[in-house]
């Protein structure tokens, strides 16, 4: 990572905490030592980078909520809705989206994009809005915060989970159209967030970025990348301990290991035997945790795959 990328990012992660250059540098160095790393002009010693990069991830959940409130009971209202979204509840999350708008103050940007985000997300699940419909509501909310973004727009700071989910959002409609290669492009930038920039950030959303670039790979035909793809994400789920997530990965593999069985013309009985351990362990895993809708999905393929 070049100087100046490095500075980049601490600068505007810390502007983007309202923190002074006094406040971040309190006990780790001296404020114009802070202020040449941030224009580039200093190399940080790695210990100096880590405490300030510490400093700046133990202020991080200020900007890890999607609203800005003091109430608990407006916090719990939100955590209602994400859960009735998560289950399909779709009119429960919009009674409730709508009693949250009139108790919170519009007046904060953050608040204002929870509402506007999470109403394009109910209207994009009930499909009321068309897939670039839902692209342009994404890119107003998202600009709301990140007023520069664009297609070329580089990440340079700490991101919030809103905007994070926003992004992931936003690469997938092109992803919905098909448009799997430019899906795979944008997506990417939230890997090397992940990979080299915020290692140390909340790791579900890189599973989740992992999950869809599998997904378009394999659609893509890209079927070798997919199944490396997919294994990372095995490997990261284990490491996170979201043991119940591996069953979408393991299935990713062995339907792209069924798309190379159609194409390749040796080993088909080696491909044949391993698609065949995949699915079955997507299956296992969907019933060890009770995803039943999953294990019904798996358990359909298996019969139609594996006509026994």
């Amino acid at each position: 990572m070049g100087v100046y990328v490095i500075g980049e990012i601490i600068r505007n992660t810390r502007l983007a905490m309202n923190m002074s250059q006094e406040k971040l540098a309190e006990g780790i160095c001296m404020p114009n030592y802070l202020s040449r790393i941030e224009c580039g002009k200093q190399v940080p010693q790695k210990k100096i980078y880590d405490r300030l990069m510490a400093r700046l991830e133990s202020n991080i959940n200020q900007i890890m909520t999607s609203l800005q409130v003091d109430e608990f009971e407006l916090l719990e209202k939100e955590w209602k809705i994400a859960r009735a979204i998560g289950t399909f509840n779709y009119q429960e999350a919009q009674e409730l989206l709508w009693e949250l708008e009139v108790e919170i103050d519009r007046g904060y940007l953050e608040n204002e994009q929870y509402v506007k985000f999470t109403q394009a997300i109910l209207d994009h699940q009930r499909k009321r809005v068309s897939i670039k419909e839902y692209r342009e509501r994404l890119l107003q909310s998202i600009k709301l915060t990140i007023p520069e973004y664009d297609e070329n727009w580089t990440i340079r700071r700490v991101l919030s989970r809103n905007e994070i989910v926003m992004l992931i959002d936003l690469y997938g409609t092109y992803g919905e159209e098909g448009q799997y290669e430019k899906a795979i492009g944008l997506s990417r930038k939230l890997l090397k967030y992940y990979e080299e920039l915020y290692p140390r950030g909340n790791r579900k959303y890189y599973v989740l970025t992992l999950s869809h670039i599998s997904k378009w790979y394999g659609l893509a035909g890209n079927h070798k990348e997919a199944i490396d793809t997919a294994k990372k994400g095995i490997f990261e789920c284990k490491r996170l301990n979201q043991e119940s997530a591996v069953s979408q990965f393991l299935y990713d593999i062995a339907w792209n290991l069924r798309e190379l069985l159609e194409k390749e013309d040796t080993k088909k009985e080696e491909i044949k035997k391993a698609c065949r351990h995949y699915i079955l362990q997507a299956y296992g895993i969907s019933l060890a945790y009770g995803r039943i809708h999953d294990s019904l999905f798996y358990e359909k393929k298996i019969k139609l795959w594996f006509k026994e």
